[in-house]
């Protein structure tokens, strides 16, 4: 199982995508992450999370990047 954060950005700007994605966005994208798994697969179910950023430049085509298992979620205790 894949979970993938889309980031999209125009060429204007500056802020990096890996800066966007904090700590606490992180938490958020595990929680939902979690919250889907118990839903509807087992909670020990493999899975990763990938980025995916899209820079929309002002003229061109644009810029896809897909980042393989980008974060290492946080294990839970108990």
């Amino acid at each position: 199982m894949v979970f993938v954060e889309v980031k999209t950005r125009s060429s204007d700007e500056a802020q990096d995508v890996q800066e966007s994605l904090t700590a606490v966005k992180w938490a958020r994208i595990e929680r939902a992450a979690r919250h889907f798994l118990a839903r509807h697969a087992n909670a020990d179910f493999p899975c990763r999370f990938d980025v995916v950023t899209v820079l929309w430049p002002r003229h061109g085509r644009a810029e896809i990047e897909h980042f393989v298992d980008a974060h290492q979620p946080v294990r839970q205790r108990g």
